[in-house]
């Protein structure tokens, strides 16, 4: 699902009002009976209950006065607040507000300044409380009246909707400054917008319903946003189900080169995820040591040892001649002869690859390697190894995921996906996603390592890197989300992710064929 940033949004409307010609009004009123629907289908019919409506003098006012007066049609007893003098409500919002108050509403102001003792009554005694006082039209922390007005509604008992984005939250940034609304549910109009996703927003946010106010489809086809957010729109990267008459060559050979004394169930979770993320064939490359130890636990793969240096120069380039993509990193180690390994894998192969753990960290220690890179690699960095290829602290990534993320991937010419917390996928064109899939049981050993052998199998059947990053992305979440219904977040293993995916893949199936059959229908 495309995602939009507040100008883009206002661009849409724009476009939708002057060329389109459908009126700013009416926008308005399908925006705030959107809501409405939203209420109705939680809580059904008013029978008199109480609607506290918090509105500002903007267009989010606007569609406030319009949810009030819809509210009170469907048996709700509005109670109106407007953050503002009346004479600041201009142009559609007036026309709304105007209709509302001949309908025999009141609307009431709230001070500048003090406690106002009749709000936080009548929130307290509301069956739905709504938040329509900024949207996307802040700029800066609420103060005044409008904070008086957030507070006010944080402490509501009852169900608490927001229009279009919880107001305080930074509408392309999700930055929370001060003080903000913090909803059970965000109805957001035409597109979700950024703040909603990205953390602190996100928090705030509450469940996010989607809402359709009339802005046709050709208007955002025209200029689309730049960023997905990952949802079944990530079907697109998927083949569906199998061809009959497909072997196991169809589907792709990925080498994986991870493992070391030690940590040699790193390459074992990475190789069983790529067997369950559909690879027709997976070699595990590791050292020689931890290859004695692990083959035959995992009697799908077939184990090779590998090691740098210049002895090994042919057999490296043996074992990558024939394999369709290749999976680097996880557990492999950091010293010298692991970088000259790197560096010869990187040579060596031709075709698209993952880098993961370790190999990041030789990355960041050998920069030329980049050059080896371009147009051609998919990076998955936590946010500590991002910062070590950036020269920045973990801190300071954390701050600007996004902006980081979409410079880097640019700047190197690679995808990036940046793991953590609403992981960031991003493209050298500009292209970006935000995947929300995924749980905090995902804090445990090996569940990057399974994430790598995923997006390896992807691209050794043929995805793009990014159509793989995003596909996996969303998929490696998908599967702890279910697995964690069995487990329990602190229960989660790794290796219980990896048992989900093929569930998660068989769904997936059956929704392409249903999509299939759908559109052989419409013929």
């Amino acid at each position: 699902m495309r995602v939009a940033t507040g100008e883009e949004m206002r661009s849409y409307d724009r476009e939708t009002i002057e060329k389109v010609g459908l009126p700013g009004v009416v926008l308005m009123e399908n925006a705030g009976r959107a809501v409405v629907a939203e209420v109705m289908r939680r809580l059904g019919e008013g029978r008199g209950r109480i609607a506290t409506v918090l509105c500002g003098p903007g267009n989010n006012g606007g569609d406030g006065f319009v949810v009030a007066r819809v509210l009170a049609d469907r048996g709700f007893v509005p109670h109106v607040y407007l953050a503002g003098p009346f004479d600041k409500v201009k142009d559609d919002a007036r026309v709304h507000l105007d209709a509302l108050r001949r309908c025999g509403v009141d609307v009431r102001t709230i001070p500048e300044s003090g406690h106002f003792i009749p709000i936080r009554k009548s929130i307290g005694r509301s069956a739905v409380v709504v938040d329509a006082l900024l949207g996307t039209g802040a700029a800066e922390a609420p103060r005044g009246p409008i904070s008086l007005a957030v507070e006010a509604f944080n402490f509501a008992r009852g169900l608490r909707i927001a229009v279009d984005l919880p107001t305080g939250v930074g509408t392309d940034t999700g930055h929370v400054a001060g003080i903000a609304c913090r909803a059970d549910v965000t109805v957001t109009l035409g597109l979700p917008k950024l703040g909603l996703l990205l953390e602190p927003g996100a928090r705030f946010a509450g469940e996010i319903v989607v809402a359709d106010i009339g802005i046709p489809g050709t208007v955002i086809d025209a200029s689309p946003p730049a960023c997905e957010w990952l949802d079944a729109g990530a079907l697109a990267a998927f083949r569906g189900r199998r061809d009959p008459e497909s072997h196991k060559g169809t589907y792709g050979h990925l080498l994986i080169v991870a493992g070391s004394p030690g940590k040699a169930g790193a390459g074992l979770i990475a190789a069983r995820a790529a067997l369950r993320s559909g690879a027709g064939l997976v070699t595990l490359a590791t050292d020689g040591e931890a290859r004695a130890r692990i083959e035959g636990r995992l009697p799908e793969v077939m184990v090779e040892a590998i090691r740098g240096g210049q002895s090994e120069a042919q057999r490296i380039t043996r074992l990558c001649e024939d394999k369709d993509a290749l999976a680097v990193g996880p557990g492999m180690g950091t010293g010298a002869q692991e970088g000259d390994l790197l560096s010869r894998l990187l040579g060596a192969h031709a075709g698209p690859l993952v880098l993961d753990a370790d190999a990041l960290t030789l990355l960041g220690q050998k920069h030329d390697l980049f050059e080896k890179l371009m147009s051609r690699a998919l990076l998955t960095p936590h946010p500590g190894e991002m910062a070590r290829l950036l020269g920045k602290t973990t801190g300071e990534v954390q701050l600007d995921r996004v902006g980081l993320a979409r410079a880097f991937a640019k700047e190197r010419g690679v995808v990036v996906l940046l793991k953590g917390h609403r992981t960031i996928v991003a493209a050298p064109d500009g292209r970006w996603a935000i995947n929300t899939t995924g749980n905090p049981g995902l804090a445990t050993a090996g569940s990057g390592d399974a994430l790598t052998g995923l997006l390896g199998a992807l691209l050794a059947q043929g995805c793009s890197l990014f159509d793989a990053a995003r596909l996996g992305a969303w998929a490696h979440g998908t599967a702890a989300d279910r697995a964690v219904k069995r487990t329990g977040e602190r229960g989660l293993l790794a290796g219980d992710v990896v048992e989900a995916l093929g569930a998660v893949w068989r769904e997936l199936e059956g929704a392409v064929a249903s999509d299939e059959v759908a559109v052989d229908e419409d013929g």
